[in-house]
């Protein structure tokens, strides 16, 4: 490139119409001014141009680049001139888009007909569409680009990575949309279709639960199965492959529930802590569901399934329900308390016995109506158990008195308590001989020892004697 005035910034200015980044990857390198000897030698006067060199970065990617500077995109203008990309679309339905780095391979991302959009490649700054290709109808165009209806003919731009260029066209939105209530549990969609390229109409509940996606060109649709009383709120967007079109909304509220009446609930209104189980009843209403049975007072009483089981004295409250449907509403809870009361048994104080001239024992007091495995220690207050026998009573029968006045028990009452006796007895002592002395002449003393034992300790004469 020669620059006839020693002026390589009049060439950068041109270069960078083609390629802003130019001056990244190249720099000047100006001859020598020549000396009037050099003119001389070359038969030359007063100015004499000079070469002026740029040096480029050397990588093949910039190469190939350099090489196609300057060539116009085939098939139309642009603003500036751009590398020649028209061999790369695969088919008219599909479109390559080729991004060019400064000193990077040319490379490219693929635009297949029915995706929503054509976006940048990462890591590219320039890109350029091959002519002819053919865009989906309505199709807008991003950048320095230009369209013939819907078929690119020229442009070349640059922006960031993740940018859409090609955007392709949603179908036209529905209107006039309306919600019509049928019955209980059935509401009629019906709307006016504006679109000739949808692929169908998506029907959302909020949230974005899809109610449905219809066929193309429907105008109505029968949402059933509904619970009756509702709201139900919905949304309608046309969709084909390039996305959905605006929403519209509509809503109705499906007709009122029929009321349903449980009867037939007449369980015990009391009873005893210890009963056997109930078996309760009742009548459901018309839709049809089972009646559930549930105690509200778990340390009193407990249900299960249809059988009622007394674990405690109080208040049982048992309660009754039945679940609406689509048509029926559910029933008014019913319920009932019985009152359970505590177990009547009755008490009686253990007989005792003991040696004269012993200690009372410890009295002991026995019950008899227990229920489910319940113990003695289920009595927190046990009636109390005495006597008049003393330590120096002499040997007889003495009453042990029961007094039930303080007893209690959480589930129990103890209606009566019978008193016990006491037997105060002589001990019978026991005496062991230990060693004696030999038989000797008759007459001679002998010595014999033993022992007498007994509780409590024997007193008195022990008798000894022997047969001869």
């Amino acid at each position: 490139m020669l620059d006839n005035s020693y002026h390589p910034e009049r060439i950068r200015k041109e270069l960078e119409k083609i390629y802003p980044e130019i001056m990244d990857k190249i720099q000047f390198e100006l001859s020598p001014k020549p000396s009037k000897q050099e003119k001389l030698a070359q038969c030359k006067t007063g100015f004499v141009p000079v070469k002026a060199r740029w040096v480029v970065e050397r990588s093949n990617a910039w190469v190939e680049r350099c090489k196609s500077l300057g060539t116009p995109l085939t098939g139309g203008t642009s603003s500036r001139n751009t590398p020649n990309c028209t061999t790369y679309r695969s088919a008219p339905s599909n479109i390559r888009i080729i991004a060019a780095n400064p000193g990077d391979d040319c490379n490219s991302v693929d635009y297949t007909s029915g995706t929503s959009s054509i976006t940048l490649p990462t890591q590219a700054t320039m890109y350029c569409v091959d002519t002819g290709a053919t865009f989906p109808s309505g199709s807008t165009a991003k950048g320095l680009l230009t369209l013939s209806g819907n078929t690119f003919v020229s442009g070349v731009f640059q922006s960031s990575s993740g940018t859409p260029l090609i955007v392709p066209a949603v179908p036209t939105a529905p209107s006039s949309f309306t919600a019509t209530v049928v019955s209980t549990a059935q509401i009629d969609l019906s709307w006016t279709d504006n679109s000739s390229d949808e692929t169908g109409f998506k029907i959302e509940q909020p949230a974005g639960t899809l109610v449905t996606t219809t066929a193309a060109n429907a105008t109505s649709y029968s949402h059933t199965g509904l619970t009756c009383g509702t709201t139900y709120n919905y949304t309608l967007k046309a969709t084909n492959a390039n996305g959905d079109s605006s929403s519209i909304t509509a809503s109705a509220t499906t007709n009122a529930c029929t009321v349903q009446t449980i009867t037939g609930f007449v369980p015990v209104n009391s009873a005893t802590y210890g009963d056997s189980p109930i078996t309760l009843s009742a009548t459901g209403g018309a839709s049809g569901n089972a009646v559930s049975f549930a105690s509200t007072t778990a340390s009193v009483c407990s249900v299960t399934g249809s059988t009622l089981s007394i674990i405690g004295v109080g208040t049982c409250t048992v309660t009754v329900d039945q679940a609406g449907n689509a048509s029926y509403s559910a029933a008014s809870q019913v319920s009932q308390d019985i009152t359970v009361a505590k177990k009547s048994i009755t008490a009686q104080v253990d007989n005792k016995t003991r040696l004269l001239n012993v200690a009372n024992p410890t009295f002991t007091i026995s019950y008899t109506g227990l229920v489910n495995g319940d113990s003695n220690s289920v009595i927190s207050t046990p009636p109390t158990a005495s006597t008049t026998a003393t330590v120096a009573s002499a040997l007889g029968s003495y009453p042990i008195t029961c007094d039930n006045s303080s007893s209690s028990a959480t589930n129990y009452i103890i209606s009566t308590c019978a008193d016990g006796n006491l037997i105060v007895s002589k001990a019978t002592p026991s005496m062991t001989l230990t060693s004696a002395a030999p038989l000797s002449t008759l007459g001679t003393p002998i010595t014999v020892n033993f022992t007498v034992t007994g509780t409590p300790t024997p007193t008195g004469l022990a008798v000894l004697s022997r047969a001869i």
